[in-house]
């Protein structure tokens, strides 16, 4: 029963935040002066795509900062065991992989929605 009321407190808050942004991104079309469909597809294209964007740019600059020299030397001189330091490693590597993958789950719909006002519309 729990995992049932978890995953529709994840199901609300995903829906929320895709509304929040489909939101933002009407706003800013809206202020742009251009009411025309096929501009609110492109924006709506776009703006999922930058959404993707940000979930990339964050998981290469977290990669970056981890596969720095600097900071692999103080992973080894630290008086963990060596294993400690090969799950941690494993451990931020997935959490970035999740990361991007939670950025492309919340773009994809945007851009499908793009698409579809194009289609339907356009």
């Amino acid at each position: 029963m729990d995992t049932k009321k978890a995953l529709i407190k994840k199901a609300t808050t995903f829906i929320l935040i895709e509304f929040g942004i489909i939101a933002i991104i009407s706003l800013i079309w809206w202020l742009s002066g251009n009411h025309m469909v096929v501009n609110y597809s492109n924006f709506l294209f776009l703006g999922g795509i930058g959404v993707m964007l940000v979930g990339l740019v964050i998981m290469v600059g977290t990669i970056k900062i981890t596969g720095n020299y600097n900071y692999q030397f103080a992973k080894t001189v630290s008086p963990d065991r060596d294993n400690v330091h090969v799950v941690r490693d494993w451990k931020e590597r997935f959490a970035n992989q999740g990361r991007l993958l939670i950025f492309i789950l919340y773009g994809l719909p945007i851009i499908l929605i793009g698409v579809l006002v194009n289609v339907i519309w356009g």
